[in-house]
């Protein structure tokens, strides 16, 4: 799959090379598009490859119009990896298992929090055995039922409801109410 790539100006490339994951507006010095690219611009939240001035490649993230026009996911690659958010949400799991969150007295947790998860544009709650799944950004909400889909494989919870941080088209709510769920925090 040929995606299209964002190509920044000299001496643009050092906040990515200490893995900041924003690529902002005034930093790009053009947009390669595939001759085959059906539109004249990157689509909002498309997936696209970031490269230095010189060709180097620097990651993959999300195209976003606005100040903040990258949001990198991956550092060094051009394409993410088939297992990407299995691996991304279960690292974010693991971690937050390390540090004591996960636990009999405490099933209610931020279990992704942007940036500080590699995942720029995702919030992820649980609350119980339910993942309240966040959108910020065009890209996160495109990838929406991917990262919905990574709690099977992971076995993480039971249902996932997806609220929408990001605006896009006419906003239409189907929730449907299910057993209440007993929460723990600490204990309580």
């Amino acid at each position: 799959m040929t995606m299209t790539t964002i190509v920044l100006k000299p001496h643009k490339d050092e906040s990515a090379r200490r893995f900041h994951p924003w690529i902002f507006s005034g930093a790009i010095a053009k947009i390669q598009l595939d001759k085959d690219y059906p539109f004249d611009a990157p689509q909002e939240g498309e997936l696209v490859v970031v490269q230095s001035h010189s060709g180097e490649i620097l990651g993959v993230g999300h195209y976003q119009i606005g100040s903040i026009a990258v949001r990198i996911l991956a550092f060094g690659i051009s394409q993410l990896p088939n297992r990407f958010w299995q691996d991304s949400i279960g690292a974010a799991y693991r971690m937050r298992e390390s540090v004591g969150l996960v636990r009999p007295d405490n099933n209610t947790y931020r279990l992704i929090h942007g940036e500080g998860d590699f995942l720029p544009g995702l919030i992820v709650d649980v609350y119980a055995d339910t993942a309240v799944v966040q959108a910020h950004s065009a890209g996160m909400h495109l990838h929406r039922q991917e990262i919905a889909d990574a709690r099977g494989h992971l076995c993480l919870w039971h249902s996932v409801l997806i609220v929408r941080g990001f605006p896009v088209g006419p906003q239409k709510s189907r929730f449907r109410l299910y057993q209440p769920r007993s929460i723990r925090r600490r204990g309580i």
